[in-house]
Parts: structure tokens; sequence; C-alpha cells
């Protein structure tokens, strides 16, 4: 079970012990964010929990808490609705976040979760390709009923092994997988299972 405290805009002393997790967040300048909430999750996925929120004028935002053991947690940064989602785990865990890009640091968890998001990637890349060859295939007038076979053939098949690559990680049942049946359980034909 989670037990969540958390000392919004603690300092470098904060806390101790093995469970104790400290989440450090950096926003980049040209994003207009002053505050930040951090929330987990139990790890049976059955509750929300507030850790603590926080204004900040410079971007930087600091958590900390007790957790038994990884575990789903997510920021969300007003006005921003979609919320950042990661591993929290005991240690220090330094999240980066730009407009285009973000990083995760000091988290054996979530270097797994960024690999993750990585492999998915590859295979909507691929899923890209497919339609823009597509694409330039009718805008040039090259497209053939051959071409248009193979292409359909592919996009399935690329659908097809991401749905099966989704289902079979969601399956897994880490904090992980609760992450991708939140985010992209919607793209699979039929609902996941709760992992």
């Amino acid at each position: 079970m989670i037990v969540a405290t958390a000392m919004a805009l603690a300092s470098c002393s904060g806390g101790g012990g093995s469970n104790h997790y400290r989440v450090l967040c950096h926003l980049a300048k040209n994003l207009d964010c002053d505050s930040a909430t951090l929330y987990v999750v139990s790890e049976d996925y059955t509750r929300r929990m507030l850790v603590g929120g926080c204004r900040q004028a410079d971007g930087e935002f600091t958590f900390e808490g007790q957790v038994a053991g990884k575990c789903v947690g997510y920021l969300t940064f007003y006005p921003d609705t979609v919320p950042f989602y990661f591993i929290v785990e005991p240690g220090t865990i330094d999240i980066s976040i730009a407009r285009d890009w973000w990083t995760i640091g000091n988290s054996r968890a979530n270097r797994e979760y960024i690999a993750v998001l990585n492999a998915r990637q590859v295979i909507l890349a691929k899923k890209r390709r497919v339609r823009t060859d597509y694409e330039r295939h009718i805008a040039d007038s090259t497209l053939t009923a051959d071409l248009e076979s193979a292409a359909v053939t592919r996009d399935k098949q690329l659908r097809d092994s991401l749905a099966g690559w989704l289902a079979d990680r969601i399956a897994v049942g880490d904090p992980i997988a609760h992450i991708l049946a939140d985010r992209y359980g919607n793209e699979l034909d039929q609902k996941p299972a709760k992992p």
C-alpha cells in the first residue's frame, strides 16, 4: 500500500529511508505554467491519491514522499490538462519538460518506460511512412491497384502488430502496463483486461 506524503517545495535535505522518493521537475522557461500537482495511483490501480501541489514562478517543482515500491504517478501543470505520466519509485527522479521534448533521469523504471514508448513510436513511424508513400502515389498519379493493395496490406499488418504488442505489454501487469492501458487502450479492438 502506498503511503504518500508530500512536502511541496521541499528542500534538498528532506526525508530519507529506503522508500523515500523525490521528484524534481524542471519546466522550460517558454512553458506557461506556474503550478504543478502530483498524483500517485495505488499499486492495485484502484485509488488515485493527491500527493501535493505547488506554485512556483521559475518552473522548478519538488515533491517528496514515501512509496512501498514502483507505482504510476502523474503530474499536471496548470493550465495544461494533459497529464505527464511516469513511474514513481524510491530515489530521486529528475524530470525536465520542454515544449517539444522531455527527459526523465535517475530512474531505472522510467528508462524501461521510455524504451517501451520508443518501441511503440517505431511501429507508428512505419505506419506514417506507409501512409506518406500512399499519399505521394495518389498525388503524382502513380498509384496502381497493386501499390494500393500492398499499402493497405502493410498498414493492416502494422496496425495488427501494434495492437498485439500493446495487448502483450498491457498483460505484463506492471506500472508501465497501467500507463499503456490508460493512454492507448482505446487503440485496441477489444478493451484490455485490467493488468
